[in-house]
C-alpha cells in the first residue's frame, strides 16, 4: 500500500506541475510578442497555482456536483448506509459521506480529500439491480479505494484534468495518464480481503456486464473514477479480464 501511496503522489505531483507549466509557457510566449515576457511568465504560473489550490480545497464538491449526485438520506436509503457502516468497521475507516445519482445506469465511485474525509457514490441502477453480497463487493472496493488514497489521487487528477472536459475522449486521455492503470484490478482485491468473500464482487462485476453501467451525467475528465470507467480504453481491463483475476484468487 505504502508503494501505491507514493506512486499516487508522484503521478499528481507531476500533473501539478505541467497544470502550471502550461499556463507559464502560453502566457510566457504572448509575453515575448508583448515585450511583457516577465509579466506573462508571472501571471501564467499564478493561474496554475490557483487551479491546483482550486481543486485541492473543493475536490469532493467538485466531483459531487459533476455527477449530479445528492445526499442519501438514512431512511430512504437505510439498508445503504447499514452496509457501509458494518464495512467501515471491518476496514477500520471512518465512515464516508454518503451520495446517490439518480440514474438507472449501475455504477459507483469514490471520492476523497483524504482518507478521513471521502464520499461513496452509488446510481440507483446500481442499488436496484444488485443483491446484497453483490453491494457489499462493490462498496468493499470503493473503500478499498479510499483505505489506500487512491481516491483521493484520482479525485486530483480529475480536478485537474476539469478545464479540458470540452475535448471529451482527449480528456479522459490526459487523466488516465496520471492514474495508476492497474487501479482497478488492485481494488477489486482489495474488496475480496475486506469482505473475505471473493464470489461477491466476481458476482457483482459478473452482474454489471449485463448491465448499461455508463451514466447520463459522465464528464470526460471523471470518467476514471467510476468502478466500471465510462470511457473504456486499451490500457484498462475489460470486465471479463477482471472477473478471471478474482477467480484464480
Amino acid at each position: 500500500m505504502a508503494e501505491a501511496i507514493e506512486a499516487n503522489g508522484s503521478r499528481v505531483a507531476s500533473l501539478c506541475v505541467a497544470v502550471v507549466a502550461l499556463p507559464t509557457l502560453v502566457l510566457g510566449v504572448i509575453g515575448v510578442v508583448t515585450g511583457l515576457v516577465w509579466w506573462g511568465l508571472l501571471l501564467g504560473a499564478l493561474i496554475g497555482v490557483a487551479l491546483i489550490l482550486r481543486a485541492r480545497r473543493d475536490v469532493e464538491g467538485a466531483v459531487l456536483r459533476a455527477v449530479g449526485a445528492r445526499r442519501a438520506d438514512e431512511v430512504g436509503f437505510r439498508r445503504y448506509h447499514n452496509l457501509v457502516e458494518g464495512l467501515c468497521v471491518t476496514s477500520g475507516l471512518p465512515k464516508p459521506s454518503l451520495w446517490i445519482v439518480d440514474d438507472q445506469a449501475a455504477n459507483a465511485l469514490a471520492t476523497a480529500r483524504t482518507s478521513q474525509q471521502s464520499s461513496v457514490v452509488v446510481t440507483t441502477g446500481l442499488l436496484d439491480h444488485l443483491a446484497r453480497i453483490e453491494l457489499e463487493g462493490v462498496v468493499a472496493s470503493l473503500l478499498g479505494q479510499i483505505r489506500s488514497g487512491d481516491a483521493a489521487a484520482a479525485s486530483a487528477v480529475a480536478m485537474l484534468v476539469a478545464p479540458l472536459a470540452p475535448l471529451g475522449d482527449t480528456a479522459a486521455a490526459v487523466a488516465r495518464r496520471f492514474v495508476d492503470p492497474g487501479r482497478q484490478t488492485r481494488h477489486d482485491v482489495a474488496a475480496c480481503r475486506i469482505t473475505r468473500y471473493p464470489p461477491g464482487m466476481i458476482a457483482a462485476l459478473d452482474r454489471l456486464a449485463q448491465h448499461d453501467t455508463r451514466p447520463q451525467r459522465h464528464p470526460a475528465p471523471l470518467a476514471h473514477l467510476w468502478l466500471i470507467p465510462t470511457e473504456p480504453s486499451t490500457d484498462t481491463p475489460t470486465l471479463d479480464e477482471r472477473i478471471a483475476m478474482l477467480r484464480e484468487l
